[in-house]
């Protein structure tokens, strides 16, 4: 054998070992039982990702989380990963039985298809391995969590990390939530483990703990943070809005409108405003949508480009008016100038196209082409878009 012959082999032996590491996760294809049997065989857990078409953060973990090598070799290793829609097909019933509402869902069970673990959101790489390491030990995991529980352990902080799991599955959290509350009183909310669990687990006002954070404004704010105890507040404030103009009287919407104002808090002004605009939307109320929208977008976006590209987004869809794309096109351009992505360069470009600027409209949509690969989104609408314009 020549030398050339030797090296030409050599790299090529290297070159499969560097792919094989590189290539991120294995997903295996298969029936849901079909799966769950070389779960057994295997003596593995499987990794599910519950999975939709039109999820955005989906498509962004599936180009750059699952394709990482560290994550490929992790997963690959431990798990049997599985993905499966759950729009389509054995997806529709498997998202009825695990209680998957939000996308991505990323779910761990075993090979006798029980619940061993859950995460909900896109996760990086890193987060994605700390899951994967959490789903891999009882101690760690839901279904240890349960166990735990049921055999009497009731510390403070493992109740809180059972609570938060738990209320991420959107299973039942009545039980653990009392006894979490016979150990955390409310003026326990300012360790910060216990104000994580007050803010995820909490969603209205009408609870002591609220009450007492309201009642203790600065005190809180000094110990969290003016910006962590703002947004708590403001987003219970928010739930009870969208409850009074859903379901109560006009003097209900008005009392809480009132206690809002009243508040003092920054943004509460902004929030009552976006709420409002929100709801008009949903109930297709187009002509008080346009109203709110342009206080909003003219008095309430200094630094939110995505509150803006989404006033902007809206008006390309619901109006044809020039004046009307005149302004969503202003508000698009400044959204763009506070920071751009690949949402508000597509919708700056698809109304420029709208408004006959064909010129510029495909500069801006080659531009949000470009991002969207930067940013591994899906841009095939606007790639169908850019070819559509003359």
């Amino acid at each position: 054998m020549n030398k050339f012959r030797s090296f030409a082999l050599a790299f090529v032996f290297l070159f499969s070992i560097f792919g094989l590491k590189a290539q991120g996760i294995n997903f295996e294809h298969g029936s849901v039982s079909e799966i769950l049997e070389i779960a057994k065989k295997e003596n593995k857990i499987v990794f599910v990702d519950c999975l939709t078409d039109w999820c955005g953060p989906c498509k962004w973990m599936s180009a750059n989380t699952f394709t990482d090598p560290e994550v490929g070799e992790f997963f690959n290793e431990n798990f049997v990963n599985y993905k499966l829609d759950m729009e389509k097909g054995e997806g529709i019933e498997f998202a009825k039985k695990y209680n998957v509402r939000a996308y991505p869902t990323l779910l761990f069970i075993n090979g006798d298809g029980e619940l061993v673990h859950i995460g909900i959101g896109a996760r990086d790489a890193v987060g994605f391995i700390e899951l994967g390491t959490s789903a891999l030990n009882p101690e760690e995991n839901l279904k240890g969590l349960g166990i735990r529980y049921n055999v009497g352990e009731r510390n403070s902080e493992f109740l809180g990390i059972y609570l938060k799991l738990l209320n991420t599955t959107g299973m039942d959290i009545s039980k653990v939530l009392t006894d979490w509350k016979l150990e955390v009183k409310p003026n326990d909310l300012t360790n910060e483990f216990n104000w994580s669990v007050f803010e995820e687990v909490f969603s209205g006002s009408d609870n002591e703990y609220f009450s007492h954070v309201v009642q203790n404004y600065d005190a809180f704010a000094k110990e969290l943070g003016k910006d962590a105890v703002n947004i708590k507040i403001l987003n219970t404030y928010r739930k009870d809005l969208y409850t009074a103009i859903s379901k109560g009287t006009e003097d209900e919407v008005k009392q809480v409108k009132n206690t809002i104002k009243d508040s003092g808090i920054e943004g509460a002004e902004k929030m009552v405003l976006v709420t409002e605009m929100s709801i008009a939307a949903r109930a297709k109320e187009w002509s008080t949508y346009k109203s709110l929208a342009e206080t909003v977008a003219e008095q309430y976006t200094d630094e939110d480009w995505e509150l803006l590209n989404s006033i902007a987004w809206t008006y390309y869809e619901q109006f044809d008016g020039k004046s009307d794309l005149k302004n969503a096109l202003k508000w698009a351009a400044k959204s763009v100038g506070i920071e751009a992505h690949y949402y508000n360069l597509d919708t700056y470009g698809m109304l420029l196209a709208k408004l006959g600027e064909t010129k510029d409209a495909k500069e801006q949509l080659s531009s949000a082409i470009e991002k969207a690969n930067e940013e591994g989104m899906d841009a095939t609408e606007t790639k169908k878009a850019l070819q559509g314009i003359e």
